[in-house]
């Protein structure tokens, strides 16, 4: 191979390096302008009072339309989630990081470089981003993904700002109980994870149109608050050896060691009247809600009618 076909082959490569730069530049810029173009202009709550998510990337970027954004990634042929995951980059690349976002736009940069370095600021501050930006503008392509880690969480340590690790300590669910009169009722507040929270909001969402299909002439929130009332009293974990039952822990004492604690003969638990068994393949046997909605046995589980309880319990 002779020096000018090596050179004609360097300037090949080059040359399709940098379409192949220009392609991913020209798919951020489009999602910019998709996400421009469908501006979330409602309320950003629905009906249940739930907050809608549409500022997908960190604060100070624009809010798009939630519902565009399956369109948008039908068009690109991508996931919902991969569409999603798309327009957040871009939008945090232009407003939050523009040092980089330059260097895309000048074909300097590749956008997967710029796109990894975007996904790990958006929990960030926009002076904690920015200084990112500033820190890793020369290096976004050469850096490894530890490096990058490093670089995010200095940034944290310079604006004083606390990780999500730390985060976490906020999480509480407080029950205020005491109210003595007939219609007594009890206020209960909460900070859960988002999937936690995400899951509890279908699953009163369900209970409450539960109470509706039963009958319930409730409004909603009320039903919602039945809801909640029922999925506590469905059926509990066993406890661990060492661990305490319900009744214990509410009243501190521990339980004894034990891998399951039957029923006592003569007393009653204090789940719903009607009850059927779950019957572990291991033996042991606890009482659930016998409603149809309720039930949620394991794989390794069976169902066996109140009469037959006796006969399931496990003998010592």
């Amino acid at each position: 191979m002779t020096a000018d076909h090596i050179v004609a082959e360097h300037a090949e490569l080059r040359a399709v390096m940098l379409r192949l730069r220009a392609a991913q530049r020209d798919q951020l810029q489009a999602a910019c302008h998709w996400a421009d173009s469908h501006p979330w202009l409602g309320d950003l709550t629905n009906p249940s009072g739930v907050e809608t998510v549409s500022r997908f990337a960190g604060e100070g970027t624009p809010e798009v339309e939630p519902g565009s954004v399956a369109e948008f990634a039908a068009l690109l042929g991508l996931s919902t989630a991969g569409g999603e995951r798309l327009l957040a980059e871009a939008l945090e690349l232009r407003h939050r990081l523009p040092l980089l976002w330059e260097r895309v736009t000048r074909l300097d940069l590749s956008a997967d470089h710029a796109r990894r370095v975007a996904a790990r600021t958006m929990t960030l501050s926009h002076g904690a981003a920015a200084w990112v930006d500033r820190q890793l503008v020369t290096f976004a392509g050469r850096v490894c993904v530890s490096q990058l880690e490093r670089t995010v969480e200095a940034a944290r340590r310079v604006t004083g700002e606390r990780a999500d690790s730390e985060v976490f300590d906020e999480r509480h669910v407080t029950i205020r109980t005491g109210d003595t009169r007939v219609n007594a009722v009890a206020e209960v507040s909460a900070i859960l994870d988002a999937v936690d929270g995400a899951d509890l909001e279908k699953a009163l969402q369900y209970g409450a149109a539960q109470q509706k299909a039963w009958g319930s002439a409730e409004g909603l929130n009320a039903r919602r608050a039945l809801a909640l009332g029922e999925l506590a009293r469905r059926q509990t974990p066993l406890p661990a050896a060492g661990g305490v039952t319900p009744e214990a822990a509410s009243a501190g004492t521990p339980a004894p060691t034990s891998a399951s604690l039957p029923p006592t003969p003569g007393t009653q638990p204090s789940t719903p009247a009607r009850h059927s068994t779950v019957v572990d393949r291991s033996g042991d046997a606890v009482p659930v809600d016998s409603g149809d909605d309720m039930r949620s046995p394991g794989p390794h589980r069976t169902h066996i009618p109140n009469r037959s309880r006796r006969r399931c319990r496990r003998r010592d």
